[in-house]
């Protein structure tokens, strides 16, 4: 959980012009390339959100997005 907080906090100002990842194989990754988005449904009580769902559904979806190759644990 710690990791996709984190993660949020780095991550949710960052505008697509400012991102960049330059491969091994010299080639260069930018902006909107970069991004990996899907929906993950959560809960909510009483017009609070059910973080215990929503947390499961983001680890679930970045498990997937390892299993996958979309992403590198290392």
């Amino acid at each position: 959980m710690r990791l996709l907080d984190d993660l949020g906090i780095a991550l949710r100002d960052i505008d697509e012009d400012q991102a960049r990842l330059r491969l091994e194989d010299g080639s260069v990754v930018q902006g909107t390339e970069l991004k990996i988005m899907s929906h993950v449904e959560t809960t909510m009580t009483k017009g609070l959100l059910d973080e215990a769902t929503l947390y499961e559904g983001m680890r679930k979806w970045v498990r997937n997005l390892i299993e996958s190759g979309a992403v590198d644990p290392d």
